[in-house]
């Protein structure tokens, strides 16, 4: 592809909320996170070897019996969100990164087996929930965010 030599149109989106195919088979729900694996389907977020979190889902996509691909699903890539912890995080976690446990949990690193980036604990709520700002593990790499 050569370098553009006029105007051209970059069909612009906001990026707030994107879409993502969704890998066979796959429940993800409303207010969960959503990773892309290997393959570049989403699937529900999980503390699974090469998941790269893309944010929290918009809504519910469930379905047994579908096709990689088949369906999608709106995910928020930016945002403060009220998440349980695996362990009592304690006030002195705010500003820390924290990692995915399971679809809805985070943990510090190095209690959990793949070290999938979650985001910043801007709040601490209680001793099992935390808010989380996103924004930092969905605009990097998980080798960028050490």
């Amino acid at each position: 592809m050569a370098n553009v030599s006029e105007a051209r149109e970059a069909k612009r989106q906001d990026g707030l909320i994107l879409s993502y195919s969704i890998k066979e088979d796959e429940s993800i729900y409303k207010g969960t996170f959503v990773c892309v694996a290997a393959d570049g389907y989403a699937i529900q977020g999980s503390d699974t070897a090469a998941l790269k979190l893309v944010g929290m889902a918009v809504e519910d996509s469930t379905g047994a019996d579908s096709a990689d691909g088949e369906r999608n699903i709106r995910v928020f890539k930016t945002g403060c969100y009220e998440v349980n912890t695996a362990a009592d995080l304690g006030q002195g976690s705010v500003g820390t990164l924290v990692y995915i446990s399971d679809n809805n949990t985070v943990d510090k690193k190095g209690t959990t087996a793949n070290d999938i980036l979650a985001g910043q604990v801007v709040e601490y709520l209680d001793t099992t929930t935390v808010r989380i700002d996103i924004s930092y593990a969905t605009a990097y790499s998980p080798t960028d965010a050490t």
